[in-house]
């Protein structure tokens, strides 16, 4: 998974920043919408469950997801992307956030900031998987959370192997 909007510059196939290939395009989601994620067709069995961290070029397996229901005010959430790894809390849930794009619906807030090519990258704590990262800018970051992910997509994370 990662963020809808990467996909309209993306061609089919994807890879990690080191030219490792993953997969192929599935679906996409954004603009004016309940989510800004996009589905990534996994042809590499060795990127199943795995959480790119940073730059990229390590990562980490994701073994759980948090429902909604538990990403509460003040609960801890971390982002790990192109900028790197920070930790924060959730300040605001169930939200509206205009981008450039149009308006993303249900979209969660956390007190850490976003850069440019942050977008796509995962919202977690420990191995567990919360969201994707939509927009943020200096202070806070915007995710889609895996519930309204899989809601909006029709699809479900698998994050066991034996899917």
């Amino acid at each position: 998974m990662s963020a809808g909007h990467c996909s309209k510059n993306a061609g089919p196939d994807y890879t990690l920043d080191n030219g490792t290939f993953i997969g192929t395009h599935g679906s996409d989601i954004w603009g004016d919408a309940d989510v800004d994620a996009l589905s990534i067709r996994i042809s590499n069995p060795s990127s199943d469950n795995l959480l790119y961290v940073s730059e990229f070029y390590s990562n980490r397996a994701m073994v759980t997801q948090r429902h909604d229901s538990a990403q509460t005010q003040g609960s801890v959430a971390c982002r790990s992307a192109r900028s790197g790894y920070t930790c924060g809390t959730i300040g605001s849930v169930n939200v509206n956030i205009g981008t450039d794009n149009g308006t993303l619906h249900h979209q969660w807030i956390a007190d850490f900031g976003s850069s440019p090519g942050n977008s796509g990258g995962a919202v977690f704590v420990n191995a567990t998987w919360m969201g994707i990262v939509s927009t943020g800018n200096s202070t806070d970051t915007g995710y889609s959370t895996v519930d309204r992910v899989e809601d909006a997509m029709n699809v479900s994370v698998c994050l066991t192997g034996s899917c």
